[in-house]
Order: C-alpha cells, then structure tokens, then sequence
C-alpha cells in the first residue's frame, strides 16, 4: 500500500465523529479530495478508488448546501463518470455544473461547464448539442481566464473544447 493508501484507512471519516457540522465536512471534503488528487495521476480518475472519494466528497458537498465556490466537488465526480464511461450519470453531473456556472455568472466555470457538457454529448451521441454547447462555451472562452484554470487544471477547457470540436 502507498502512503495514501494507509493514510484513507488510517483517517476513519470526519462526519461519522459527530454530527455534521460544517467544520467537519468542510475538513472531510478537504481530506478527501488531497487523497483523490494523487490517485488520479498514480491510478487515473476511472480508478473506484478516485470514483468513491469523489462521490463521498460530492455527497458531502450536497449536505453542506451545493455552494458554487466548491464547483471541483461535481467537477471532480464527473471527470470519474465520463472516464469510467457512465455516461448517463456524467450528463447528470455535466448539466448540474452549468445550472452552477450560470447561477455564478463566473465565466471559467462557465468555459469549465461547457467542457463537460459538450465532452458528454458527444460521447452520449447528442453531436448537435455538443456543438451548441461548444458554441456557448467558446464565446465565453478568454486568454484572461488561463489564470483561473493553471492551478487546477492541467489543460484550459477552452482549449479542450476547440481539440474536442473537431470530432462534433
């Protein structure tokens, strides 16, 4: 086992200590997502390891009230869906990231959305959303915004979209 193998078993939930209050979930989002983070580069994101802290992040993510400023917790998830293939729940997440964005009115979260949206239609079938969605996304899509995505992204969405498109 790896240092982060011991340490997910080692830390048993936060939550289940007491009652959820938010410094707990806010601590076992955090705890979470710094295990999920290196077993995405070590196993990749479609790996159920990644799949069940993601999910166990988001689920605590809703109890807390879904607040936009912690977008990577549906983020996060629906990067392991679309990998892992299931596309079905991936569309879910996809469209819950954009009612996000838009409620926001931050345009990296939207550019961020758009990816996922357009990435999910295609991979659904839905070539004529996908576009449309690219469209909304592209539009929203400045060189100003790569500060917003360098430090958590290892590729701007903006940039994904235009390679993406060319398969819509």
């Amino acid at each position: 086992p790896t240092g982060a193998d011991a340490l997910a078993r080692c830390c048993m939930p936060i939550v289940a200590l007491g009652p959820p209050r938010p410094e707990r979930l806010r601590l076992e989002i955090r705890r979470l997502f710094s295990l999920a983070l290196p077993r995405v580069a070590t196993v990749g994101i479609g790996h159920p390891d990644v799949g069940r802290a993601f999910g166990r992040a988001y689920d605590l993510w809703k109890i807390s009230g879904s607040r936009s400023d912690r977008f990577e917790m549906p983020a996060g998830l629906w990067g392991y869906y679309i990998v892992a293939a299931k596309v079905d729940t991936a569309l879910v997440l996809a469209e819950e990231l954009l009612t996000l964005a838009d409620r926001s009115g931050d345009k990296a979260m939207l550019v961020t959305a758009c990816n996922a949206l357009m990435i999910t239609h295609h991979h659904v079938g839905n070539h004529e959303l996908a576009l449309r969605v690219f469209e909304r996304g592209i539009a929203a899509y400045s060189l100003e915004l790569s500060a917003a995505f360098s430090s958590s992204l290892p590729i701007a969405p903006g940039v994904t979209m235009l390679a993406a498109s060319t398969r819509v």
